[in-house]
């Protein structure tokens, strides 16, 4: 078969949002919605599950491959926080997906989608707090997509009472296994040209390019598709050092683009100071990271400046909402990946339990 160069073309187009091309892996997060939507129908309640993680974590096209993968009996309602402005509107909502085409019979499970979930304000409180005592009178999971810290937002939500030990979900980084399965899909797709050795030798480089991280396996498998298409598929003429050379310039390129708006505002060395202070001292909770900023900021005198002062607290939160410090599994703050702790000049890595292989922390653990 020839070359796919049409796929090609589509693969080299698509963003790096939302939906995954080839998908793979993410068994953890998949059983434990499985869990949820059969407990809803157990108990005739709704389930809350929140999959939690920094940007570029492949949250959002993990909640959209559930709601195309699922089946009939299964239907993934996406709704928005206009919807949950009262519980009538979530009603609502639901009806006019119905209405639109969704499929509802007695058997059906319903799952409701609430993307950037870490947003949610008091206005919503009302809805969240009728959902999470039974008020929808229905069998339902309801599946939020956040932040690492969405899990403390929505747990301090007035009234709701302390979530189920299994409602938060933690999303981090892909195994090498995952990285290699998805490329291999991909691969296979475009009707590569080449041996087993040289199709595998690709693939190996471009999960290591990746660094088990979503957002940059698809940005390495973007550039091994370039190089495809340039040679016609031939894989024996890809040139794997402009792969690499590509994919840490858009890595580059990604960390900066990030760290530009906001109380950051592109302040890359200050942060790359308050990153290697953290890291040193174990900084593995808000407040500790707080006391960094505060320090560092304060010393400089940067809190006083008559343009753009900084605000420390403003600025410890900052780097929690753009990735750079992110909430684990054990709850503990780190940085989430090797590749922006290389970045950052934060060299210390340990080891660390992610329910997956080969995943790595940059701050110690417990």
């Amino acid at each position: 078969m020839r070359f796919d160069h049409a796929l090609a073309q589509l693969i080299l187009e698509a963003g790096d949002r939302d939906d995954a091309l080839f998908f793979a892996g993410r068994e953890i997060e998949t059983a434990s919605f499985e869990v949820a939507v059969r407990q809803a129908r157990q108990f005739g309640k709704v389930e809350f599950r929140i999959f939690r993680g920094p940007p570029g974590c492949g949250k959002t096209s993990f909640a959209h491959h559930l709601r195309d993968s699922c089946g009939p009996e299964t239907a993934v309602i996406q709704v928005y926080e206009h919807d949950l402005a009262s519980p009538g509107a979530l009603v609502a909502a639901v009806e006019q997906a119905v209405l639109g085409g969704t499929p509802l019979t007695e058997r059906t499970h319903v799952a409701l989608h609430l993307d950037e979930a870490q947003v949610l304000e008091k206005e919503q409180a009302p809805t969240l707090r009728w959902l999470h005592t039974g008020g929808l009178k229905i069998p339902a999971v309801f599946l939020f997509t956040g932040l690492s810290h969405t899990t403390n937002h929505i747990s301090g939500t007035k009234g709701i009472s302390r979530l189920a030990d299994n409602a938060p979900v933690h999303m981090g980084r892909m195994s090498d296994t995952e990285c290699r399965d998805s490329t291999r899909q991909m691969v296979d797709a475009l009707n590569a040209v080449g041996t087993t050795e040289e199709r595998e030798e690709l693939i190996a480089l471009v999960a290591e390019a990746s660094f088990g991280w979503p957002q940059h396996l698809h940005c390495a498998q973007q550039e091994l598709t370039r190089e495809m298409q340039s040679h016609g598929g031939v894989l024996r003429e890809v040139d794997g050092a402009a792969i690499r050379a590509a994919c840490a310039a858009r890595r580059e390129r990604y960390y900066e683009d990030r760290l530009a708006g906001g109380a950051i505002g592109g302040r890359i060395p200050r942060v790359r100071a308050i990153a290697a202070i953290a890291v040193g001292e174990d900084a593995a909770h808000v407040d500790d990271l707080t006391d960094v900023c505060y320090r560092e900021i304060r010393a400089r005198g940067l809190h006083k400046r008559s343009r753009r002062p900084i605000d420390p607290v403003d600025f410890a939160d900052a780097l929690i909402e753009k990735g750079v410090f992110a909430f684990e599994r054990d709850g503990r703050l780190a940085i989430p990946i090797p590749s922006m702790a290389t970045w950052l000049g934060v060299e210390e890595a340990a080891e660390v339990d992610s329910g997956r292989d080969d995943s790595l922390r940059t701050s110690g653990g417990e």
